[in-house]
């Protein structure tokens, strides 16, 4: 299961998580589309008797990296591309 499956599986969980790890509930909610900082994942596996295990938290964590690199590559051709046209 990964963590949001588990986060939305019941109400309150995203406080609860933000409260048991000293972080902010909006800190959990961006996790959603940084990832989860890896100094959080072994205590999330223990927090969720290991529901959410920290190779799934990895993997979303690299999806959100690509993602972020694909958004910042395609700013960038399209400045380039505006400079060339201009």
């Amino acid at each position: 299961m990964d963590l949001h499956q588990w986060l939305d599986a019941e109400e309150g969980r995203a406080k609860w998580l933000a409260e048991s790890l000293g972080v902010s509930k909006s800190a959990v909610s961006n996790w959603r589309l940084q990832g989860v900082p890896m100094l959080h994942m072994e205590r999330i596996e223990a927090l969720t008797a290991g529901a959410v295990r920290p190779d799934s938290m990895l993997r979303h964590a690299l999806e959100c990296k690509k993602a972020l690199e694909g958004q910042r590559r395609s700013a960038t051709d399209r400045a380039t591309q505006e400079q060339q046209a201009a």
